[in-house]
């Protein structure tokens, strides 16, 4: 059995999203850009974070169905 080993200990990555978070507000706050823009950069980059984590079998069930007038109306 083939036991997956990790690059690093587990506790430099909890250290180094400790030290992310800790730096983001600082970092928001001296950014000049508008709330809006920074609103969708942290939305896109969780989003891009959390999809190789998302269920993809339950996915394609639940739009297995789905017609391609709903998949317009959903783009607009």
């Amino acid at each position: 059995m083939n036991k997956s080993t990790l690059p690093l200990p587990p506790p430099v990555f909890l250290l180094i999203g400790v030290v992310a978070v800790s730096f983001s507000s600082i970092l928001i706050k001296w950014s000049e850009a508008p709330a809006s823009i920074l609103g969708m950069y942290r939305l896109l980059f969780t989003v891009l974070l959390f999809l190789p984590f998302l269920p993809w079998r339950e996915m394609k069930i639940l739009f297995k169905n789905s017609t391609l007038k709903e998949w317009l109306m959903l783009a607009v």
